[in-house]
């Protein structure tokens, strides 16, 4: 990644000195942004073919050489002594995962994704899986849930949140992304007991006519709601959702 990342900034600083005194029209500016583009993709794909396919090779071997090697050390374990190794990793397993994780990350760029595709089909051989071969499927090994369509309260902001992967969320204090807000999110409404507002300012304990706050959905309508499902997955015979309001139900 970082020839790549080196070679851009030394062709931006070129070209950028290279416009500095001169005037630009903004068709000319976006012409030359076009033409750094197409020489960008022309040296990945040279970079690609001449350089990433063959260090990515010597990689994928000498994974597969440690693996052996690690194989071999462990038979003469369990021969020494005599206790059993369960052996479940096959040894092509960590070359394979090297080369499904590193072309699928160098697949995101659009401009070379037909290039990377060959490199990947090239690699699999080398380990002899077929190219479109469901062990060869690039897979997340992170599960994940995402709560999407959340919107900030204060800017209106709308977006997908990934409960498991977004750093942001990992403090368990969630905040709008958005740079000129950064206020934290509603999890729970909360509403007024006299004029059943929802509360705004998240540092008031009172509304503002002097009511006091309260849990938009107490624990009589969430039971409610519960029993509704449940009559529901009983009915429609979903035995996974009848098992978990009954769960919830008994809980309560």
């Amino acid at each position: 990644m970082y020839i790549p990342w080196k070679y851009a900034r030394e062709q931006a600083a070129i070209r950028a000195s290279v416009r500095d005194g001169n005037l630009c029209t903004p068709s000319i500016t976006g012409a030359a942004a076009e033409a750094f583009e197409s020489h960008m993709t022309e040296y990945l794909r040279e970079q690609i073919s001449s350089y990433f396919a063959d260090k990515l090779l010597r990689i994928v071997c000498d994974t597969i050489l440690h693996m052996k090697g690690i194989s071999k050390s462990g038979a003469n374990q369990h021969i020494s002594d005599g206790i059993p190794i369960a052996n479940n990793i096959p040894m092509g397993d960590s070359a394979l995962e090297f080369i499904k994780h590193v072309c699928a990350v160098l697949a995101l760029d659009q401009n070379v994704q037909h290039d990377i595709l060959v490199m990947r089909k090239n690699l699999l051989k080398y380990v002899r899986v077929r190219e479109f071969a469901p062990e060869a499927e690039f897979q997340e090994q992170c599960l994940s849930f995402t709560l999407p369509n959340v919107i900030c309260s204060y800017c209106n902001d709308c977006r997908d949140l990934d409960l498991c992967r977004d750093r942001a969320l990992l403090a368990q204090e969630w905040r709008c992304a958005v740079l000129q807000c950064g206020q934290p999110y509603d999890r729970e409404d909360l509403v007024c007991l006299k004029c059943n507002q929802v509360k705004a300012a998240h540092l008031a304990e009172h509304c503002a006519c002097a009511g006091s706050f309260r849990c938009k959905e107490d624990v009589s309508e969430f039971c409610h709601k519960m029993q509704v499902f449940l009559n529901i997955a009983v009915h429609q015979k979903f035995q996974l959702l009848q098992e978990c309001t009954s769960w919830i139900l008994e809980i309560k």
